[in-house]
């Protein structure tokens, strides 16, 4: 059977830093399109007795995964909609798949469809998502995703924000899309119709980091 390729070039680039790593919040759906909404749950827990700020962005529904994952499936689906005008029934052929592989075409007969089509994305680009393709992050080489801050860090965290925050991601997103695929061109192009979302979420996430250090360390709150 055909190694699927799972999309390293597909992915996002995994946020990464303090407040990166902490700092996106939920985006739906809605008229088919993106819009920023209120996030589901609180991001940034005060932990009183323990004196740090506790963040999990790897948390089933969390604000980050849902953002990714929301952003992906949205691109994805875009992807393969245009591979089915090129090849008509190719969707409703990965859709099985993805529902059910066992009772679905051979993957390697569905690969060949998406390059007969004109697509480069391998089929793993094209199916459910992962947290990892989500963008959520991982453990990586200097230790696990780090998910308590003390109240110095959190303001380092919140300072970290910036001014525009979009600006970094959609700049990371335009360097895969060059070198890449379609579906990395999509992704870009949606990320970038929702920097002014992006921004005002971040904005929010940095305020809740402020108010949770503010509130571990009354006494050095600064407005």
């Amino acid at each position: 059977m055909p190694h699927l390729n799972s999309g390293t070039t597909g992915r996002f680039p995994a946020a990464s830093g303090t407040a990166a790593g902490v700092a996106l919040t939920a985006v739906v759906f809605a008229s088919g399109g993106l819009f920023a909404a209120p996030a589901a749950a609180v991001d940034v827990k005060t932990d009183t007795e323990d004196k740090v700020c506790r963040v999990d962005p790897k948390a089933p529904g969390s604000d980050l995964t849902l953002f990714w994952t929301t952003l992906i499936e949205k691109a994805k689906q875009q992807r393969i909609e245009e591979l089915d005008e090129a090849d008509p029934g190719l969707k409703a052929a990965i859709e099985a798949y993805d529902a059910n592989p066992s009772t679905a075409d051979d993957p390697g007969v569905l690969q060949d469809r998406i390059a007969a089509a004109g697509g480069q994305e391998g089929l793993g680009m094209l199916i459910a998502t992962t947290a990892e393709e989500a963008g959520v992050p991982g453990d990586s080489p200097d230790g696990p995703v780090k998910t308590a801050y003390t109240a110095p860090e959190a303001r380092d965290a919140a300072a970290a924000v910036g001014p525009d925050p979009a600006a970094k991601v959609e700049k990371a997103l335009s360097d895969v899309a060059a070198t890449g695929n379609r579906l990395d061109r999509i992704k870009a192009d949606l990320f970038a119709e929702q920097s002014g979302q992006f921004n005002a979420i971040q904005f929010g996430m940095r305020d809740q980091l402020v108010a949770c250090a503010d509130a571990l360390t009354p006494e050095e709150k600064t407005f």
